[in-house]
């Protein structure tokens, strides 16, 4: 059963400044000299998005309301946030940075492994600005 997250007016007003050309999101980047171990990564990743409701939540919109449901975490699917690339991005280049949310149907959080084209590893944090500034 989802449980309903409160809202308070920050969150309100980041979810209502998301759109396309405008993705309200905040990166974090690790890089590494060694890619991380698929297995546990997948696994710390797991174990976050099951103790933090907003990391798997949801809005649902109307005219006059909007709402925060934290799905159940045994719904949360990781092939959907996590990206693992073998190609070298240029985190620049690739769109990555600039992809907007859709709040109704995905998970606030994006995750992306890849080699940087330098050398070494990148680990990149994508949230939504909801979840990291606007917290209810």
């Amino acid at each position: 059963m989802n449980r309903h997250l409160d809202l308070n007016w920050m969150d309100r007003a980041l979810i209502a400044q998301t759109y396309e050309g405008r993705p309200m999101t905040t990166h974090h980047v690790v890089d590494v000299e060694a890619p991380f171990d698929r297995a546990l990564l997948s696994e710390a990743l797991s174990l976050l998005i099951g103790s933090v409701p907003a990391l798997r939540s949801f809005v649902r919109e109307s005219p006059l309301r909007v709402a925060r449901f934290a799905a159940p975490s045994s719904s949360t699917s990781l092939q959907r946030i996590i990206t693992w690339s073998d190609v070298a991005l240029d985190l620049g280049d690739s769109g990555w940075l600039q992809r907007a949310f859709d709040l109704s149907s995905e998970e606030p959080l994006r995750v992306l492994h890849s080699p940087r084209r330098d050398g070494g590893y990148q680990l990149v944090f994508t949230l939504h600005h909801s979840v990291t500034d606007g917290v209810g």
